[in-house]
């Protein structure tokens, strides 16, 4: 739901989705606390 918002950028290679360390590390620190379920909330990795 999060790659489908926009929220999450991944890499498509073939049928496999990859979202790189670096990027899902940042995610997390920009997001920490929040509910992530409430997507309007979170805030997109540039």
């Amino acid at each position: 739901m999060l790659i489908d918002k926009g929220k999450l950028p991944v890499l498509k290679v073939g049928r496999k989705t990859i979202i790189r360390r670096d990027t899902l590390e940042k995610f997390m620190t920009i997001n920490e606390g929040k509910d992530l379920l409430e997507i309007d909330t979170v805030n997109e990795v540039q």
